[in-house]
């Protein structure tokens, strides 16, 4: 009975340690006065990990009332892609094609790589953590409105066509980031 006792009491002081943590939490969210800010957030790697950084501080955002743009450019291109097709393509752009992952999930870390295991353990790690994988991020801040765009010199240089790409995400050129970036109080480059 004695343990028992030990263990609720343990319980309840590791509950209101929680409740004030959270507490603490709060106070200092409200003090960062997000709602209505806006941020761009520049994606131009397709490495697994950047990626998880990059979604992650978007979603983190946009739950705190941050108006959202994602851009993706260069490299990061991939990560809005849901297939890669062949036809019509130029000889060099199938080669782009074939060389390139061919969605979110195909994407590799930055460091790490050991064939492929380093992806596997992190995906381990994250999940014994109950951390989303990559592609629940990204469904995640398409839940939340973010706003997703993709460089369209870079899908011209890659041989990548819109149709290639996930619903929902518009084409634009650099003087599109550059102006909502200017209007951001928050630019960040991934």
């Amino acid at each position: 009975m004695k343990n028992d006792e030990m263990q609720t009491e343990t319980l309840k002081n590791e509950l209101e340690a929680l409740k004030a943590s959270v507490a603490s939490m709060e106070k200092d969210i409200s003090k960062l006065k997000l709602v209505g800010k806006s941020a761009a957030i520049l994606v131009f790697s397709n490495d697994y990990d950047r990626l998880m950084l990059a979604f992650s501080q978007a979603n983190t955002l946009a739950s705190l009332g941050v108006e959202v743009h994602m851009w993706f450019a260069f490299w990061g291109v991939v990560a809005l892609k849901k297939e890669t097709l062949y036809k019509g393509k130029s000889w060099i752009n199938k080669i782009f094609s074939f060389m390139l992952p061919c969605n979110i999930n195909a994407t590799k870390l930055s460091n790490f790589q050991y064939m492929g295991m380093g992806k596997a353990m992190l995906k381990s790690i994250m999940k014994k953590n109950n951390m989303p994988p990559l592609s629940t991020l990204l469904e995640t801040a398409r839940d939340l409105n973010v706003k997703l765009s993709v460089c369209m010199p870079s899908l011209k240089m890659f041989g990548i066509q819109k149709e290639e790409l996930i619903d929902g995400v518009s084409c634009k050129g650099a003087a599109d980031f550059l102006v909502n970036s200017g209007k951001s109080q928050i630019t960040w480059i991934i």
